[in-house]
């Protein structure tokens, strides 16, 4: 994702909006908990946290009842 989009997911989940976010080299989908640094602090399906790199991520447009994970 473009830094733009990072700035836009951070500014949202500060409002309390939900994120998710996908991470193609590790095939994993995450709802974002928080930014930092140019990181997105994620919780993974797998009820794992990870920090993956802005860049290396994409978001992923869905509705909150969509979320497979808390």
């Amino acid at each position: 994702m473009r830094a733009n989009e990072f700035q836009n997911i951070c500014t949202l989940i500060k409002e309390g909006r939900d994120e998710m976010v996908n991470h193609p080299q590790t095939h994993e989908d995450g709802r974002v908990l928080g930014c930092d640094n140019g990181n997105l602090l994620v919780k993974t399906e797998e009820g794992r946290d990870k920090e993956w790199k802005f860049e290396e991520c994409y978001e992923i447009h869905q509705s909150r009842d969509d979320f497979r994970f808390g």
